[in-house]
């Protein structure tokens, strides 16, 4: 099973609300599969796979105990959405709605996913590091941030990382071009490049 990632989420809100761990799970998800419905509607996430296919990129085999890869609905091996879901900042109006679209196994409106985006999924401050610290990891705050998975240790050879991460680049480009016309919010990326077991419980 997989665990939070410590300081994803404010465990003190969610007591208050009265939200237990396996509901709070399903608002998550909910909320995710949601807005991931939204951005397929502009981005066919297949077409990523090939190209980094192309290349024989390893994937990273972590999709049982990462909440980020194992709840996506993007249809990557490679590419996952990795915002944070502050559920727990909704009023009480706002998870009925989250509630109500769960018990009728529907998606959440597209007007109430970009209405709560920036309650949900943006963090305090200037700038947050996702994963582990590096300057490509840092992304500012307010923005959707997009990660980039594969497994750096199996690649053959240095000339093999750098086609890898300037295809990555060119990606993200295209990405940024119809993201932003789209739906007018800064967008980032950042690099996971192992399988570390900050996800899994002992």
């Amino acid at each position: 099973m997989y665990i939070f990632n410590p300081n994803t989420y404010n465990e003190n809100q969610v007591e208050k609300l009265g939200i237990d761990n396996e509901t709070f799970l399903l608002y998550q998800i909910k909320y995710r599969e949601s807005i991931e419905r939204l951005f397929k509607q502009f981005y066919d996430f297949n077409k990523v796979d090939r190209v980094l296919s192309n290349l024989n990129t390893p994937k990273i085999n972590d999709h049982e105990y990462n909440f980020y890869h194992k709840f996506s609905t993007l249809e990557s091996n490679y590419l996952f959405f990795r915002n944070n879901y502050h559920i727990e900042k909704l009023n009480n109006e706002e998870l009925d709605l989250i509630k109500s679209c769960i018990f009728d196994n529907q998606y959440l409106p597209n007007s109430f996913i970009m209405k709560t985006a920036n309650k949900v999924l943006f963090e305090s401050g200037d700038f947050t590091t996702f994963n582990y610290f590096t300057s490509n990891n840092q992304v500012p705050s307010k923005s959707f941030v997009f990660e980039f998975a594969y497994e750096l240790n199996k690649c053959e050879t240095l000339e093999q990382i750098k086609n890898i991460d300037k295809m990555i680049s060119t990606i993200f480009k295209e990405l940024k071009g119809i993201f932003s016309s789209k739906l007018e919010v800064p967008l980032s990326y950042v690099i996971y490049i192992a399988s570390p077991d900050i996800f899994k419980e002992s």
